[in-house]
């Protein structure tokens, strides 16, 4: 009898073990890796590659056909908002006019959909701009970096005055991100505001 009870008790018991031994460690967060300058042997290729890279910025922000469309229809957007604002203003202190306070409402609901879709195209766009212009404020920060390193071997002056050329060409390209980026954002604001004035007609 005893026996059996402590074979019982070791199948019960030898479960519980295998799970703890089974479950998988928690690791720790990988250390991010440190920034180390560019290597005087690699500085010509990639001040090349750097070029290449600032022009695929500048392209991927510039204002494309569709939010052209946006800032050209946003004006007229807004007048036709603030004249729904009025009439609806006028209709609700006139009793007796529902068919046209029916399309009032249903004008306002265009608009809401306008903006609504606007918003996200304009959310997305700016997004993008963004990252865009973290790369380029990370990819100057290496090349400062490299050209501030202090070195046992100084670098050629003709590398130094190409770094120094490439971070002055990767702030151009953020100045450009920025600017991008400004006019999305500050666009994005004025939607949002419209959105708002469309939020309070009753």
């Amino acid at each position: 009898m005893i026996i059996i009870i402590v074979l019982l008790l070791s199948l019960a018991v030898a479960p519980a073990a295998a799970q703890v031994g089974d479950s998988p460690d928690v690791s720790a967060p990988s250390p991010t890796p440190e920034v180390t300058p560019i290597p005087a042997s690699d500085i010509p290729t990639r001040a090349g590659a750097v070029r290449d890279m600032v022009r695929e910025a500048q392209t991927a922000v510039a204002p494309d056909e569709r939010l052209v469309q946006i800032q050209q229809a946003f004006p007229g957007e807004q007048e036709r908002i603030a004249a729904l604002v009025e009439q609806t203003d006028e209709l609700l202190q006139t009793p007796g006019r529902v068919s046209q306070i029916k399309e009032a409402e249903k004008a306002s609901v265009r608009s809401r959909d306008r903006l609504e879709r606007w918003m996200g195209e304009l959310s997305t766009r700016s997004s993008t701009t963004e990252s865009t212009l973290r790369k380029l404020q990370d990819e100057r920060r290496l090349w400062e970096l490299t050209r501030d390193q202090e070195r046992e071997d100084e670098l050629p002056e003709a590398l130094l005055e190409q770094v120094a050329e490439v971070v002055e060409i990767l702030r151009g390209g953020e100045d450009g991100a920025r600017s991008a980026r400004d006019v999305l954002l500050a666009l994005q604001a004025s939607v949002a505001q419209q959105q708002s004035v469309l939020d309070g007609l009753v």
